[in-house]
């Protein structure tokens, strides 16, 4: 498992759209130590045990989404939110017995094939949601832990690699138009150990 273990009740999901206007900013970080030996030779050791996933993103909402988010962002100064990689978005061609997820090349992922252990489900026609636990990845399926709970439509729904993560800086939503609203946030990963 790469990710920490984190209990479904202390999860935030973002259940929203991004904007794709200004681009999605996804980078990797990598902390070390410096150390310098006796013969005054320099020696990095890593102070995590891999990269951490850094994610800029913004969303133009309308008046519910926004106050949806702004609570929901008000409420997680003690929670974790799971932040959907965009940047992976795969269209689901099919959902086979309801615990198996047919997505075209799958297998070229990065993020989902080597660091996720969740994967978030979004419908954005319907808002449906969910959070879900991933047992394999094999072309052309994504197989989840469990059966998943919600019923999900075919070329309607994405599936996105997930982290856990948490706000670097304070939310700001901004009037975009009289109906509309943008708010911009960066996420930091949360690895064991910091």
């Amino acid at each position: 498992m790469s990710q920490p273990t984190v209990n479904g009740s202390a999860l935030i999901p973002l259940p929203y759209a991004p904007n794709w206007e200004n681009g999605i900013n996804l980078s990797y970080t990598f902390e070390t130590a410096q150390f310098v030996s006796e013969q005054s030779t320099e020696q990095r050791r890593p102070l995590q045990s891999r990269e951490r996933r850094i994610m800029e993103v913004d969303y133009l909402l309308d008046g519910t989404e926004a106050q949806q988010m702004m609570y929901d962002l008000a409420h997680g100064k003690d929670k974790v939110f799971g932040v959907p990689i965009y940047p992976e978005t795969m269209l689901v061609s099919a959902v086979v017995a309801s615990i198996s997820l047919r997505v075209a090349n799958v297998l070229n992922y990065w993020n989902l094939n080597n660091y996720a252990d969740y994967i978030f489900l979004f419908e954005p026609v319907s808002r449906l949601y969910e959070t879900v636990e991933l047992s394999a990845v094999s072309d052309p399926y994504i197989v989840a832990e469990y059966i998943l709970q919600e019923s999900f439509t075919a070329n309607k729904t994405y599936v996105y690699p997930l982290f856990f993560g948490y706000l670097t800086t304070a939310p700001v939503l901004e009037p975009y138009t009289d109906q509309l609203y943008t708010v911009s946030l960066t996420f930091a990963e949360y690895l064991d150990g910091g």
